[in-house]
């Protein structure tokens, strides 16, 4: 089934890429998957021996025809439905299996330790080896050099932001076994396990530090995304309608609101939740989201955090001379006006000097950014062509 829903992902994709058409709103027969490979095949064949050579130097690699007609002919059209169904899901289904292995007993500061231990031990189970040399290799290093657990799980945090979840699952395990009482690292640890696909096991851990700090809105979000990847939407809702009244504009809690009212038909309830969500944090997807839902996003959705100074171009440090009225004043004041355009004469070089070297050094940082990109792509990664808060200024400035 995975495999079945890769091969529609990617077909509905070469769909808009080669004929510029948009997805079916329906799962597609095996005639029509049929169809869209012709098409796909159509539009490669049209692709330059040149264009290919590029992207081959790209890392960009041609996908093989015959082997996805091959997997696609022993497919069936009820297969078919199931994975457009999964694809095009908006809420995970309920996971009762998942739900009912959720230990029932809470949590206490006695037992709290051995369920981290059990926790640690099914994770590590599910692990490669190599993540698990790699691992220890680095939570020794790190117990040699640091008498606290601190640094280990400050360290599993920045593993997350570097995109290595398993090690960092891994050592903010490992942390969190030898100091149980540290919320922070728990909550953390948390949200890991739930962003990896492991939710019915951070509920108690949530449970336990929900009981300690109640109205917590960091807290109470991560037990509604936990119980929303479990598929159990009441329970979800219950939790994040409790984060946004604590924190109207929480980008999480309100994202995961707006896919609740969407399975809902709620329409309107779905983009206001998604409008909250940018007003917390923007990003392309929600603004794609809006889109999908009817509503496009203005200058006035989207807050800027940065505030410009009063006078942004240093003005005020200017003292104008008067202006003339009459023909004999306007030559007592022509010396005065002499010299005033004489130093803003000499400001304006220097603004233009400034504007010139910044320009090269754009150009400088561009060329770095396209060396980057292209090393990246040639190791089968993908790097952004643009800064961070590039398409929000976009967004901002319409």
């Amino acid at each position: 089934m995975k495999n079945v829903y890769i091969i529609i992902s990617f077909m509905l994709l070469a769909i808009c890429s080669f004929g510029q058409k948009k997805p079916t709103e329906k799962p597609p027969t095996q005639k029509e998957m049929q169809d869209m490979m012709k098409e796909m095949q159509q539009g490669m064949d049209e692709i330059s021996e040149e264009d290919k050579k590029m992207m081959d130097s790209m890392g960009i690699k041609m996908p093989n025809m015959k082997a996805l007609q091959k997997t696609i002919a022993g497919v069936s059209d009820k297969q078919l439905k199931q994975a457009w169904e999964e694809a095009n899901r908006i809420v995970p289904v309920k996971d009762a299996t998942r739900i009912s292995s959720i230990s029932k007993a809470p949590l206490t500061s006695a037992t709290i330790e051995k369920y981290l231990s059990t926790t640690h031990e099914k994770i590590m189970s599910r692990l490669s080896p190599e993540v698990r040399s790699k691992g220890e290799e680095i939570y020794k290093y790190l117990k040699a050099e640091y008498p606290s657990n601190i640094p280990i799980g400050n360290t599993a945090a920045g593993l997350w932001l570097m995109g290595k979840p398993a090690l960092a699952l891994f050592l903010m395990g490992q942390a969190c076994i030898e100091n149980s009482e540290d919320s922070n690292m728990l909550n953390n640890y948390a949200a890991m396990l739930t962003m990896c696909g492991a939710e019915e096991l951070a509920i108690p851990v949530l449970n336990n530090l929900n009981n300690q700090f109640p109205k917590n809105s960091t807290i109470l979000n991560n037990i509604g995304q936990a119980w929303f990847g479990l598929g159990e939407m009441a329970k979800a809702e219950t939790y994040l309608d409790s984060t946004i009244r604590i924190y109207g504009y929480h980008p999480q809690a309100n994202l995961s609101k707006s896919a609740i009212e969407e399975s809902k038909g709620n329409s309107k309830g779905a983009i206001e939740a998604v409008k909250r969500s940018v007003k917390g944090g923007y990003s392309m997807e929600k603004a794609n989201k809006l889109e999908k839902l009817g509503y496009k996003l203005t200058p006035d959705d989207i807050p800027w955090n940065e505030s410009m100074p009063q006078d942004a171009l240093g003005l005020d440090k200017f003292t104008w001379p008067q202006r003339p009225i009459k023909v004999d004043f306007s030559a007592k004041l022509e010396e005065k006006w002499d010299k005033f355009n004489e130093i803003f004469s000499k400001e304006i070089s220097v603004l233009k000097l400034k504007a010139s070297q910044l320009e090269t050094e754009m150009g400088s940082i561009t060329e770095d950014r396209m060396n980057s990109i292209m090393a990246a792509s040639k190791q089968g990664e993908y790097i952004s062509p643009y800064p961070k808060l590039a398409f929000k200024a976009m967004a901002k400035l319409s």
